[in-house]
């Protein structure tokens, strides 16, 4: 339970935080109380002039209306797109995916609101219509998590809700109601947001993969050894730093210590020697001169080999 918590906080935190607001609404507040409740976190016109961000936070989690049973179907098929979509993009993120949601359904569905008032399509007791409820975060999550969620089939739980809301969600936008509007606006913005941190996962791995120039890749090219390169400071790829490579004639040359091996400026690597190996001639990135020695004592040039 301990491990699960703490997978999911944003959605938990979220989920609970709503479920305490409609207990908090539903059982305690008297009805004068409620209603002012609603009026203050409303992202309306008149509020979001003067109370912005307070509204913009609190109207997610206050609802105007509705039975306890209609409230927990929104928690439920709520669950149904936070889980997934954390899953899939991590808390961080799926914050950053619900929130830009919530703020660009709010704002694009009050803006066309305040135009239809300025050319006079809208009386000026639209500025004051309550609007809360989580259902912005809801249609983004949903959206997210038919689009990217984790596993095929496991999406089908998230369409199976989206499906079944798309009436409600939808209802009043051939009229551009400001609810259905920014539930549209929600739904592309999940959509949009979710490919871009899905192209950026993407292209992380590449990234990562590409070779890093240094001691690994000059020991490959200098021996003809299939040795990945490391970016860990004097590191070869190699667990403990250790080399054993075979010498001219087939001999292996037990491991000696070497002060410093260079190929990258201030590699120096402990642990890292080739008893017994011609390096003459080389290509290891070494600065050797050819015909000189490299590596420990020990290291002996060709004809020197002991041969068993």
């Amino acid at each position: 339970m301990g491990g699960f918590v703490r997978r999911y906080p944003m959605p938990l935190v979220f989920l609970g935080l709503c479920a305490a607001m409609w207990l908090v609404e539903g059982l305690l507040l008297p009805p004068d109380a409620r209603d002012a409740l609603v009026a203050w976190a409303s992202t309306n016109l008149a509020n979001l002039a003067v109370n912005p961000v307070g509204t913009m936070v609190a109207s997610a989690f206050v609802t105007s209306s509705g039975s306890p049973g209609a409230q927990g179907v929104l928690l439920v098929v709520a669950a149904l797109g936070l889980f997934p979509t954390t899953r899939r993009f991590g808390n961080a993120r799926a914050v950053l995916l619900v929130g830009l949601s919530h703020v660009l359904g709010t704002l694009v569905s009050q803006g066309i609101a305040l135009v239809r008032i300025e050319l006079g399509q809208l009386s000026e007791s639209v500025r004051t219509v309550p609007d809360v409820g989580p259902s912005y975060v809801l249609c983004a999550a949903l959206v997210a998590a038919v689009l990217y969620g984790p596993g095929r089939y496991r999406r089908l739980l998230p369409l199976a809700g989206w499906c079944a809301l798309a009436p409600v969600l939808f209802d009043g936008l051939p009229a551009l109601e400001v609810a259905a509007v920014g539930h549209l606006v929600a739904m592309l913005t999940g959509a949009l947001v979710g490919a871009v941190l899905l192209a950026r996962e993407r292209r992380r791995p590449e990234k990562d993969a590409q070779p890093c120039p240094g001691l690994g890749a000059g020991l490959a090219v200098g021996l003809g050894l299939d040795v990945p390169g490391s970016c860990a400071g004097g590191s070869v790829g190699v667990p403990g730093g250790v080399v054993g490579s075979v010498g001219p004639g087939g001999v292996v040359g037990p491991v000696g210590p070497v002060g410093d091996v260079v190929g990258v400026p201030g590699a120096g690597v402990e642990g890292f020697g080739l008893d017994g190996l011609d390096v003459t001639g080389s290509s290891l990135g070494t600065g050797v001169p050819d015909g000189e020695r490299a590596g420990a004592p020990g290291v002996v040039p060709p004809g020197d080999v002991p041969t068993g």
